[in-house]
């Protein structure tokens, strides 16, 4: 799981040219979110850049999305399905 999370942060942190144009005002984005697809935040951090890092999730839906905010501006730098709640990994456990 932890390889798996890494593997998503190292993508989410190179945001490719594409990713720029997904931005805008934070509360734009949230509204977004929020209102067309019901999602919901499950997990926050901050990278070694300052920038915060969110999931959102809709655990009915399975939508899922990632997003990336510094300063005001938040851009949507992956997008998805299919997502679920897990438990957390029991150490040694296989994912």
């Amino acid at each position: 799981m932890k390889a798996l999370i890494a593997t998503a942060l190292a993508a989410i942190f190179a945001m490719p040219a594409w990713a720029q144009a997904n931005c805008a005002e934070r509360a734009q984005v949230l509204d977004i979110l929020r209102g067309k697809y019901q999602e919901e935040t499950i997990a926050r951090g901050i990278d070694a850049r300052g920038r915060m890092v969110e999931w959102w999730g809709n655990s009915e839906t399975g939508s899922w999305t990632a997003v990336l905010t510094k300063g005001g501006q938040s851009c949507i730098v992956g997008q998805g399905w299919d997502f679920f709640m897990t438990e957390p990994a029991v150490n040694g456990e296989a994912l």
